[in-house]
This record gives C-alpha cells, sequence and structure tokens, in this order.
C-alpha cells in the first residue's frame, strides 16, 4: 500500500526530472502578433540576425541587422549591446534566431525573446515590413 507521504512526493519527483530536462532550452519565444506588439518598447532591441541579402529583401522597422552566420563579428557586435535590455529577435523562421538567443542568455543577457516562425511567419499574418 502507497503511503500518502510517497503520493506527496511523486509531483516533486516529476518537476525536478522535469527542470533537469529543460535546462537546456533557450529563453522564450513569441508569435508574431505578441511580438509585433511587444518589440517596440521603450528598453528595448529589435535584433534580425539574418545576412545582409536577407535584410535589404525586407525587415523589420528599426531592426538592428548582425549576421549570426558571420560568428566572429556576431559575438563582438552583440557584446557590445546592453545585456540589461529586452532583445527580441528574429531570423528567417526562427532556427538562427533561436541560437542566437541560446549564445546570448549564455553570454549574460537578462531576457531575449525570439520570434517563433521568423518573419516569414510574420509575413503570413500580414505584419508590416521595410525594405
Amino acid at each position: 500500500m502507497i503511503r500518502f507521504k510517497q503520493l506527496f512526493l511523486v509531483p516533486f519527483y516529476f518537476l525536478i526530472a522535469m527542470s533537469a530536462s529543460c535546462s537546456g532550452q533557450a529563453g522564450p519565444e513569441m508569435k508574431p502578433k505578441e511580438f509585433s506588439e511587444k518589440c517596440y518598447a521603450e528598453n528595448t532591441i529589435l535584433l534580425d540576425v539574418r545576412t545582409p541579402e536577407e535584410y535589404e529583401q525586407g525587415h523589420l522597422k528599426g531592426a538592428t541587422l548582425i549576421d549570426y552566420l558571420e560568428e566572429k563579428s556576431f559575438n563582438e557586435e552583440i557584446a557590445k549591446l546592453d545585456k540589461n535590455k529586452t532583445v527580441y529577435v528574429y531570423c528567417r523562421s526562427g532556427g538562427r534566431s533561436g541560437n542566437a538567443q541560446e549564445i546570448m542568455l549564455k553570454q549574460g543577457f537578462k531576457n531575449v525573446v525570439n520570434m517563433d516562425g521568423g518573419i516569414d511567419e510574420w509575413k503570413k499574418q500580414g505584419l508590416p515590413i521595410e525594405k
């Protein structure tokens, strides 16, 4: 027969197991609509991590370009950013920006938010871009 004490500890063990398995995950993600409502707030940085060619084809208004694929310059440029500001980061589909987010969090940035689906999803939802 299971004792009450043992039953009580099951959720506790479950939470410990879940937190251990999630420890390698990056920070939060937002759908484009919510991202668009928050990325232009005060004390934020809007970061595009695509290539210059992709950026020229269309980008979010006011976005700073730092090419994730140029590893050395990427690391040098993000080191110049204010780590206390919330950084909203995006790429084409969410992969590079997710990787950039993880790197930035490891380098001490307090809050980095990745746009789920990237600029491709942004466009699908009819949100504005600049060229």
